[in-house]
């Protein structure tokens, strides 16, 4: 018999995609980062906490990108100066 499960295709747009990009700040860090490297795209998350008093990332979030530069091979995590995008 045929499969019955329901099946989401990706749209077009993110199949020729060859990053990840995300303007909508810290939301689901931590999976996103993981979803980057199990796909190997890059990854652009941009306005981390911007409109914050205290914007940029949070010392946990940089620890787990130290962690996850250490478990990788060939990685590279560039943060610029506010930490408001990685």
């Amino acid at each position: 018999p045929p499969d019955q499960r329901p099946t989401t295709m990706p749209s077009s747009s993110s199949l020729s995609s060859s990053k990840l990009h995300f303007e909508d700040g810290a939301v689901q860090f931590r999976q996103r980062l993981a979803v980057s490297i199990l796909s190997q795209k890059p990854l652009l998350i941009k306005n981390i906490r911007a409109d914050s008093l205290s914007p940029g990332l949070r010392p946990y979030e940089i620890s787990f990108l130290r962690l996850m530069d250490l478990m990788t091979n060939g990685s590279r995590i560039e943060i610029n100066a506010t930490g408001t995008q990685v």
